[in-house]
């Protein structure tokens, strides 16, 4: 059975966006299950805060939906935040990006893949040794919904 023709993304929205950047992420997702299926169907959250290194990658949410039901079914999610690095401050508005993993019996399907903006809208002051510093609640993060990259797998 191939996964991928059972199993169909038909949409994902982002319910809130420019939040700021201690506030969970909040998806609606469209998912068409063609026919009844035994396992559950897995769903999920990863942040990539540095791109050139995949150590650093952070396993936001892992979400299981029971596939025991032919149909279209709305789902929404709600994504902890991710743990931002206090030591590369500066590098958090550096490119990041959010993907949504569908995988179904260990196997990833679907990848849907978000470009996160970082953004500052508040003042950046020096500290007395010169250092930059700027206040978290003027931090905020902005997904580029306009131009998700999404990614099929025939399994």
């Amino acid at each position: 059975m191939v996964w991928s023709e059972t199993i169909a993304i038909l949409g994902v929205k982002t319910l809130y966006n420019r939040i700021k950047i201690n506030e969970p992420f909040q998806f609606q997702i469209l998912i068409e299950l063609k026919e009844k299926l035994k396992d559950k169907l897995e769903v999920k959250f990863v942040y990539i805060q540095f791109p050139d290194s995949p150590t650093s990658d952070e396993e936001l949410e892992i979400y299981e939906i029971p596939s025991d039901r032919a149909g279209k079914f709305k789902v929404n999610f709600t994504v902890k935040s991710p743990n931002l690095s206090t030591k590369k401050s500066l590098d958090m508005f550096d490119m990041t990006l959010l993907l949504i993993q569908f995988r179904f019996k260990a196997n990833e399907f679907t990848r849907v893949g978000y470009y996160v903006n970082i953004e500052l809208n508040g003042p950046v002051e020096k500290d007395s040794d010169s250092n930059i510093y700027f206040l978290t609640k003027n931090v905020q993060r902005n997904i580029l919904t306009h131009e998700p990259r999404v990614t099929k797998f025939f399994c």
